[in-house]
């Protein structure tokens, strides 16, 4: 904590015995705890999920490409849907968008931030721009006209299920938004069972889904 009446923060020294990650340790701003990751890695310290699998599932991309190797050993689309993405490395890449409207969601990010609905060829050419300024990558999908989404989630060998609905398109913004607990399917259980298999195993996962409006 700081110091009474000054900008200066108190050092630490830190001999963690048991790390559980409750965080993504990129975000917005300057926030990048990726050399307290490291460190915990250097020094061997155990950890709840493990420490690969944290790195890795903070990048939007990586996971992505676990998640399309998962639908394939699954048997395609119709056993475990995802939805589309395209993939720009950089702005420089952004030359022919998919079909409008869509999403385009920059870098890491989580919580809604970097995320924009794009609606014609002139909006998604303004974005471009701006995506321009930072050394950023960024993913595009098509965007999904829901009237509910699913946040289903396995912490060891239990399992539960939520429903939410928002007015806003995005559903975790806003103070409008209802969440309830649903019964956990055999499909859900399924999708979470493969789910914890990727990278190298999680004892804590979560999935979103889209419920779409047009079946």
């Amino acid at each position: 904590t700081p110091h009474a009446g000054t900008s200066q923060e108190r050092n630490r020294t830190v001999r963690p015995a048991f790390v559980v990650f409750r965080s993504v340790n990129r975000g917005v701003g300057h926030m990048d705890d990726r050399n307290k990751v490291y460190a915990l890695q250097h020094a061997g310290v155990p950890t709840l999920n493990s420490l690969v699998s944290y790195f890795l599932c903070s990048e939007r991309p990586w996971m992505f490409g676990e998640l399309k190797k998962l639908q394939r050993r699954l048997g395609g689309a119709h056993h475990f849907p995802l939805v589309e993405q395209t993939f720009y490395s950089s702005s420089k890449a952004m030359l022919f968008p998919p079909a409008f409207p869509l999403v385009i969601k920059i870098g890491p990010y989580h919580s809604g931030h970097g995320k924009m609905k794009v609606v014609n060829e002139s909006a998604f050419d303004d974005l471009r721009s701006i995506v321009a300024m930072h050394d950023d990558y960024c993913s595009v999908e098509p965007f999904i006209d829901w009237d509910y989404d699913l946040r289903i989630q396995k912490i060891g060998p239990h399992y539960r299920a939520f429903k939410r609905t928002n007015p806003n398109w995005k559903g975790n913004v806003g103070f409008q938004m209802r969440v309830e607990e649903i019964a956990v399917t055999e499909k859900y259980r399924t999708w979470m069972d493969e789910c914890a298999k990727l990278f190298g195993g999680l004892d804590i996962c979560a999935l979103d889904a889209l419920h779409s409006k047009v079946r």
